[in-house]
């Protein structure tokens, strides 16, 4: 741990360190409007001061102001080049930035000069996860856990962990933990309501995620989860009140853009769906999610072209992106490449066993390369995985008529 001295990068005896009482106390509080002026003001006095540049950084960051969010961390980085948590305040910034290598990149710079850290475990297991890299994820989680056994945001990663896993049930006992270890606190009931709403119990979820918004009204983020809960209930019209109503607060919302881009999908309103997707995008060019669905809308619109030109690149720079793998695999068969594209879905299985889409696409493979009993047998392995609840049945039943009559 560096010494307050280290860190700010001057004399015991300097004057006016009434600036830095004042900074430290607005980082304390979270008032990040207050902690811009203080340290600016005590930047000043204290130029080579590495925790006031992480502490303005911090700031920025929290105010959407990635550039000088990042020139702030450099900055922080630059003085004192064994601050950990420098390190792993960019690297929450280059994933919300969807620079993910440059954010792993740093969280193992940060666990080199602090394998304590628990923040950094969770940030890195949060990206595994965001990318369905479970056994990583898990050994990140249970490195977090021994650091913090009662920490909740651990529980909730854990919570997210199960559902990608397949079992929401444990999903649903991790969030309970994570509630009982805070019950004041939002996180933790919305992590239950997707839980709840993975395991088919819309009212529990909706009850949560109402709980959360109310805890926390301006983490608008939430006003997506509960979108998607509402739609599922069959209220399409609140659903998307609620993204509109995060668009006002927000307008750089990426993951609204997102979610009503499902919506307008399910409705196979392509049109729709294809300019959210663009408008979110146009805000977040690196964000794999939204290239993935952009691919996914080009197949359900029988596009394949432009699918291959999002999914190619895609899963280039993103290998481990199991859906652009299977995607990209079926467009791939449309060509008539039917190895290519076999090669594509088994490594979207590999990748991730329980997504029933990709057992779908290598039904529709084998019955191409005339092996009707093993394009059967996926068959019933995307039906027992609940395709037909997840995406309905249209799919799977003119395949089925096809290879197994």
């Amino acid at each position: 741990m560096l010494s307050m001295l280290q860190l700010l990068g001057v004399a015991a005896s300097a004057q006016n360190t009434d600036l830095i009482t004042k900074a430290d106390s607005s980082f304390a509080a979270g008032d990040y409007a207050q902690l811009l002026v203080d340290c600016d003001a005590a930047i000043v006095e204290f130029p080579d001061s590495a925790f006031l540049y992480y502490y303005r950084g911090v700031a920025a960051f929290a105010f959407g102001e990635n550039a000088a969010a990042k020139a702030d961390f450099d900055k922080a980085i630059e003085l004192e080049s064994g601050y950990a948590e420098a390190y792993v305040a960019r690297a929450r910034l280059y994933y919300a930035m969807g620079e993910r290598e440059s954010a792993y990149k740093d969280v193992r710079a940060c666990l080199k000069r602090d394998p304590t850290l628990l923040e950094a475990y969770l940030l890195r297991a949060e990206m595994y996860l965001d990318e369905a890299i479970l056994s990583e994820a898990w050994s990140d989680l249970e490195d977090a856990k021994r650091l913090a056994p009662r920490d909740p945001e651990l529980y909730c990663l854990r919570s997210e962990y199960f559902l990608i896993a397949g079992n929401p049930k444990q999903a649903i006992k991790e969030a309970g933990t994570a509630i009982r270890l805070a019950p004041d606190a939002a996180m933790g009931y919305a992590a239950q309501a997707t839980a709840f709403e993975a395991a088919g119990d819309l009212d529990h979820a909706k009850s949560d995620i109402d709980l959360a918004i109310q805890l926390e009204p301006e983490e608008y983020g939430f006003l997506a989860s509960r979108a998607m809960i509402l739609d599922a209930m069959g209220d399409r019209s609140a659903a998307l009140k609620d993204l509109e109503r995060y668009l006002s607060k927000d307008s750089l919302a990426w993951d609204a853009y997102l979610t009503r881009a499902w919506l307008m999908m399910r409705d196979t309103n392509w049109a729709a769906a294809e300019s959210d997707l663009l408008a979110g995008l146009k805000i977040q060019p690196n964000e794999t999610g939204i290239s993935d669905q952009l691919g996914y809308l080009y197949i359900l619109s029988k596009d394949f072209s432009k699918a291959r030109q999002i999914l190619a690149p895609l899963v280039q720079t993103s290998p481990n992106l199991a859906f652009a793998h299977a995607n990209l695999g079926y467009a791939i068969l449309k060509s008539g490449d039917t190895e290519a594209a076999l090669k594509h879905v088994q490594q979207a299985i590999k990748l991730d066993e329980f997504e029933p889409r990709s057992f779908l696409y290598r039904a529709a493979i084998y019955h191409e390369m005339k092996k009707p009993t093993k394009a059967c047998e996926d068959l019933q392995t995307a039906k027992d995985l609940g395709f037909i609840d997840f995406y309905g049945d249209s799919e799977y039943l003119a395949l089925k008529k096809i290879a197994c009559d």
